[in-house]
């Protein structure tokens, strides 16, 4: 009788602190995963906000003005999204102590896996699912952006060429132009050699002008 009662005793001391080992993992595992849904919440609510920048940002613009505004924008949010990187990192650490936690639950004495144990499956996934997509979202957002800046860049680039070659031509038209006018308003040579020579430098600067309006194209 003695014996049973210390074997009954021993059963329900060890009983007693297998219980109780549950509940302080139950506990951390509670406390870890309400401090990532505080941090993950927070985290998609930028990251949503993020996206719907970049989606105003990648519309088109009407001019070249708005096409600049658009690239101070993006380079503004450039460094934001790069900035949010940490922030990433820390859902992530945050999310892997949920993971740590939610395994323990499922194990005894922390080594073997116990049937009995508490089934933290459904959380484990949920917290792995939310990794995943914040992970893919971030990226997918990081890529555009940058994608979106060299766009922008390349865009202006094309554009300020444009103005220069432009400028360059408007400017060669009216210098040929003036000098053209010139050699109309000169009278007339009677002799034929001076003749001669007039024709030829009216040729010349008539070639240049049509040089500046149709130029080969590369």
């Amino acid at each position: 009788m003695q014996r049973n009662m210390k074997e009954l005793k021993a059963q329900y001391e060890t009983a007693l602190a297998e219980s109780e080992r549950k509940m302080k993992l139950t506990h951390s595992l509670r406390e870890e995963l309400e401090k990532f849904d505080a941090d993950y919440s927070e985290f998609e609510t930028w990251l949503q906000q993020a996206e719907q920048e970049l989606d105003n940002l990648e519309a088109g613009a009407s001019d070249f003005s708005g096409i600049m505004v658009k690239l101070k924008r993006q380079k503004s949010f450039s460094e934001d999204v790069i900035s949010h990187k940490g922030d990433l990192r820390y859902i992530t650490i945050s999310g892997q102590r949920v993971l740590d936690a939610a395994r323990s639950c499922s194990k005894r004495d922390g080594v073997k896996v116990d049937k009995e144990g508490i089934d933290t499956s459904a959380t484990y996934a949920e917290v792995q699912n939310k990794l995943d997509v914040a992970s893919n979202r971030f990226k997918s957002l990081y890529t555009k952006c940058s994608i979106l800046g060299n766009n922008l860049k390349d865009l202006v680039d094309k554009y300020q060429h444009y103005e220069d070659a432009s400028s360059g031509l408007l400017a060669g038209l009216q210098a040929s132009e003036v000098a053209v006018n010139k050699q109309l308003a000169e009278p007339i040579a009677a002799d034929p050699k001076n003749l001669q020579r007039q024709l030829e430098e009216t040729k010349v600067k008539s070639f240049k002008k049509q040089k500046y309006f149709c130029p080969k194209s590369n």
